[in-house]
């Protein structure tokens, strides 16, 4: 078996060890969100091949 590609070309890599700094210091022309909140949420994600169920906790 000659395995070339498992994953789909557009598939985007997990972000496994993320760091927050309190500023960006990339290019200026980038566009950043930047969100404040007033509550916190838990949210849980199922997926049973096609049927998905979101829920806020």
């Amino acid at each position: 078996m000659n395995v070339r590609q498992v994953i789909p070309r557009d598939a985007i890599p997990s972000v496994d060890d993320p760091t927050f700094t309190e500023t960006y210091d990339g290019p200026d022309d980038d566009e950043v969100i930047s969100l404040t909140v007033d509550r916190l949420f838990a949210f849980a994600w199922r997926d049973d091949h096609g049927t998905d169920a979101f829920y806020v906790g």
